[in-house]
């Protein structure tokens, strides 16, 4: 039920559908109980979907204190813990801690759970993330590609995240100039998220707010305006007005570059 309230964009509400469980769990199963300590990551994640970055971080470390103790240092569960925990730094603008602390993950991953774990390639996805936002943009496109290789052999053509991977090289292509290869780029990823995905789920509006910052990039602003309308009115009706990307659209619509990837 709550997650089925994040996925509508009702984050507030999931959260306190959350914590509702967390004291169930906590009085039925204690503080240590695996299960506790995931919905403790739910609330974590919750909160920062509703912009609190700090406090979630901090949930997230008292988390992985826990894991640590009862689950050990290689266990999924705390390197998944840790991970999030990166994306919390990388929020609050720590892109140079985050990347540390993922290639730390990464390490952990590789030795545990091998090179072509889903998991592993989340890791080296994210550090290309973190490359790209400290100005690595080379780095980061040629950390992309192996991360592409590795998913087109291991995930497939079709898959949210082999299609993620090709969505962020795409904004390398973009962050380095090239803009009409990059808008193609995003057009490919669009038809294939339209087939796999359907044309309102929110991946494929972030492909279509891209391409529309593209084409404003390119000087072919009417279009854009034309598709960041579209894209406005699908994010409404999906969204709702006052989630981040419904925002991030509207703003893009009169100035600036707020393109969530």
């Amino acid at each position: 039920m709550a997650g089925e309230m994040a996925a509508r964009g009702d984050h507030a509400g999931a959260e306190a559908e959350f914590r509702d469980v967390l004291a169930t769990k906590l009085r039925v199963r204690g503080p240590d109980h695996p299960s506790t300590l995931a919905t403790r990551h739910c609330i974590a994640a919750e909160m920062a979907a509703r912009g609190d970055h700090a406090g979630a971080e901090a949930e997230c470390r008292d988390v992985l204190a826990a894991w640590l103790r009862v689950l050990g240092p290689d266990h999924p569960s705390t390197l998944a813990t840790r991970q999030w925990i990166a994306w919390e730094m990388a929020a609050r603008g720590d892109h140079a801690g985050a990347e540390a602390e993922c290639r730390d993950v990464l390490a952990a991953r590789l030795r545990v759970l091998g090179p072509d774990h889903p998991d592993t390639l989340a890791t080296r996805h994210q550090i290309a993330w973190e490359m790209a936002a400290r100005g690595d943009h080379a780095g980061a496109h040629a950390e992309y590609q192996d991360v592409l290789a590795a998913r087109l052999r291991v995930l497939g053509p079709d898959h949210p995240d082999t299609l993620a991977t090709r969505h962020n090289m795409a904004g390398e292509m973009a962050a380095r100039g090239d803009h009409a290869g990059a808008e193609a780029e995003f057009q490919d990823v669009l038809a294939t998220k339209l087939r796999v995905l359907g044309p309102d789920h929110p991946s494929t509006l972030t492909t279509r707010h891209c391409i529309a910052w593209e084409m404003a990039a390119r000087g072919d602003h009417a279009g854009a305006h034309a598709e960041f309308r579209d894209v406005l009115a699908a994010r409404l009706r999906v969204l709702g007005p006052d989630h981040p990307h419904t925002l991030a659209t509207r703003h893009n619509m009169g100035l600036g570059d707020s393109r969530p990837r």
